[in-house]
């Protein structure tokens, strides 16, 4: 896998203010393990999620799979318009929430 795939460890709010190297291509996994409590606080959930979304097209490519890490949550309300939460898995004090990264942003219904 070694030859296919680069691992790509960084700070997600520093990462989020710098460009992507070019010959690199966005990311199609992303395994976040952010400090619990920043997803447990809903204004820094919000800077996390909007972070991540500002990276949709540079850093995380379209239909990337994303992979939380954080302290259960089982009902949290996730603070985005292109990423939907699918599955999430609570193992003692974790939990692992999956994320589709949509192709659009989400158009409120009229």
């Amino acid at each position: 896998l070694s030859a296919r795939s680069h691992i790509l460890r960084a700070d997600v709010l520093s990462l989020s203010r710098r460009q992507r190297p070019e010959g690199t291509v966005p990311a199609r996994l992303v395994l976040a393990d952010p400090p619990y409590a920043m997803v447990g606080e809903a204004k820094r959930r919000a800077d996390l999620f909007r972070a991540l979304e500002g990276m949709i097209d540079s850093w995380i490519a379209r239909g990337a799979l994303l992979m939380l890490h954080h302290a259960p949550m089982p009902h949290a309300a996730w603070p985005t318009e292109r990423m939907e939460c699918f599955d999430r898995r609570i193992y003692g004090n974790s939990q692992i929430s999956l994320f589709d990264i949509n192709e659009e942003p989400e158009r409120e219904q009229r």
